[in-house]
């Protein structure tokens, strides 16, 4: 028997939008943050975003919540890792010879992200502090993760070729630019002009003819879309 009714069951939907987040400007909540030491320099570290855009709508089924818990269900929108820049965060000795830690660099960047996204007073009211940068980020995210906090974001793209041979991106957050952020919280109604705008011409780092997922973070794209 054949019936309408049953078609987008046994056919397929013929929705074709990526259940993954693209470079490009989304509005998004953030899921986690996480502090990871990438496999390629054990001095230094990542700050990972995992984030989630706005519902994308009818037809959409987005990655599962968790693999291993079907009945927790699908996401609504897109979901990826984003970095919170493009490069790892390694110590910085400038030409006068002062040093500045990566981890007085990650520490400036979540302060900063906190202020924007109004979670600055949340941190400062419970006395959030941490004996390492790896536990501040654990003790801050309590208060930065927010369900009901929709954030802009403007997120560039690293290709790479994952082991399937297709082309994918490593998801990193725009440098600052001009007075211009990578990320400005959601008001609805308000346009966010302290934003960069996305330009697929400069904030799309092209891989190189050789260049495969083993070059850059030894990471294949499977687990890059694992939010667990």
């Amino acid at each position: 028997m054949f019936s309408s009714k049953e078609a987008d069951k046994k056919v397929g939907s013929t929705n074709t939008t990526s259940k993954v987040i693209t470079p490009g400007t989304v509005v998004a909540r953030l899921l986690d943050l996480k502090l990871e030491v990438p496999p390629y320099d054990s001095n230094a570290y990542n700050l990972i975003l995992h984030l989630e855009t706005s519902p994308i709508g009818e037809g959409f089924q987005g990655m599962p919540v968790d693999k291993d818990m079907p009945e927790l269900g699908n996401y609504e929108g897109q979901v990826g890792r984003v970095q919170s820049q493009q490069y790892s965060y390694s110590d910085y000795t400038s030409k006068e010879g002062k040093t500045t830690s990566k981890e007085d660099m990650i520490f400036r960047w979540i302060w900063n992200f906190a202020k924007e996204i109004g979670a600055s007073d949340k941190l400062i009211a419970n006395d959030v502090n941490g004996d390492s940068i790896s536990e501040y980020v654990e003790n801050a995210k309590e208060y930065l993760i927010d369900k009901d906090r929709w954030i802009h974001f403007s997120i560039g793209g690293s290709e790479y070729e994952n082991k399937a041979g297709y082309t994918q991106h490593r998801l990193f957050l725009l440098k600052p630019e001009k007075g211009k952020i990578s990320y400005q919280l959601y008001v609805e109604g308000n346009k966010p002009t302290k934003l960069i705008q996305f330009d697929e011409n400069l904030h799309i780092k092209k891989k190189k003819p050789t260049e495969s997922v083993d070059s850059f973070s030894g990471r294949d794209a499977s687990n890059d879309l694992d939010l667990d």
